[in-house]
């Protein structure tokens, strides 16, 4: 027995410095890496705080220090907007918060049950172990359901999702900081009251998390969506208008044999008057329109176009100058 202690006691230890690479990855899932050795601690940091926090019921000192300490730092070691920051930062403190308070629970409560038990409940209670376990299985529950490296999230959708979050955000302070800080000498009556309605609403906390981190993928996947939809149709619009332009050009190719046998002649039998008359005519008649390109890139061109097809059909001048 003593054996089998002293190896968990030593993934333990071990556990408490790779857990926080398993934050990384789930982090890097939503925001943007800033380059540097630098910000690569600070981003280490910043997990490593959440991921070996000690969090017990009553005790609101280290849940609520430690919050503005890992916000600033995954500020500092990412390159994210304030909407992303906010919601993401809430809802991955939310999901290690828990773990550490459900582990920091049970180790307590190991010593207050019976003694065929303990072992068991000191088990899962081993804080850093069981805070790993649980958090590479969800990050490999995000890599499997978010195959792509990083998701590209609209603000829109990130301030939406910062309301959700506020609510297992909010639920997970008020569980640690709002319980009687002696509730220990109150086990294990208390479990039966007070605590183990807490110990149940937790898990929902961290998988409510979970799954807000990947509502924000979908609605932002839905967001590109449409965004490539509208720019089909603005694509359509303007080769549509690039066919309309080259049967406009083919039917002046068509006529323009004519009108220079017409003018010849006139020419050739000195009716210059009404040749300039017959030219003057050609000059006022609609033509075929140059080809709108106000860029390189096909995209702007495309949606410039069609923007000014449809100025164009509200009788709205319109000019843009792209590089």
């Amino acid at each position: 027995m003593r054996i089998v202690i002293g190896v968990l006691q030593v993934l333990d230890w071990a556990a408490s410095f790779a857990t926080p690479l398993t934050v990384l990855v789930m982090l890097g899932k939503f925001l943007e890496r800033r380059e540097g050795w630098l910000r690569l601690v600070l981003r280490y940091a910043a997990a490593w705080v959440m991921c070996n926090n000690v969090i017990y019921f009553g005790d609101y000192v280290n849940i609520l220090y430690a919050l503005p300490a890992v916000f600033l730092l995954i500020r500092l070691g990412w390159r994210c907007r304030g909407a992303a920051w906010l919601t993401v930062s809430m809802l991955i403190y939310t999901m290690v918060s828990t773990l550490a308070a459900i582990t920091d629970a049970l180790y307590t409560l190991s010593y207050t049950v019976p003694e065929g038990i303990r072992f068991y409940v000191a088990l899962l209670g081993n804080h850093y172990l069981t805070r790993g376990i649980v958090l590479t299985l969800a990050m490999l529950a995000l890599r499997r359901l978010l195959p792509q490296k990083r998701y590209v999230v609209s603000e829109r959708v990130w301030r939406l999702m910062r309301l959700l979050s506020l609510l297992p955000f909010v639920g997970i302070l008020a569980s640690v900081a709002l319980v009687n800080p002696y509730y220990e000498s109150l086990l294990p009556g208390a479990i039966g009251t007070g605590m183990l309605p807490l110990l149940v609403m937790l898990p929902l906390f961290f998988f409510t998390s979970l799954a807000l981190l990947y509502t924000a993928t979908v609605l932002g996947n839905h967001e590109q969506l449409e965004r490539e939809a509208a720019l089909a149709r603005m694509s359509q619009t303007y080769y549509t208008q690039l066919e309309q332009q080259q049967q406009s050009l083919r039917r002046l190719r068509h006529d323009m044999a004519n009108h220079l046998t017409v003018l010849s002649g006139l020419l050739e039998g000195g009716k210059q008057a009404e040749a300039e008359q017959y030219l003057a005519g050609l000059q006022a008649a609609s033509g075929v329109s140059a080809g709108r390109r106000y860029c390189e890139n096909a995209v702007v061109n495309t949606v410039l176009s069609a923007k000014a097809a449809a100025m164009e059909e509200q009788g709205i001048r319109f000019a843009a100058q792209a590089t």
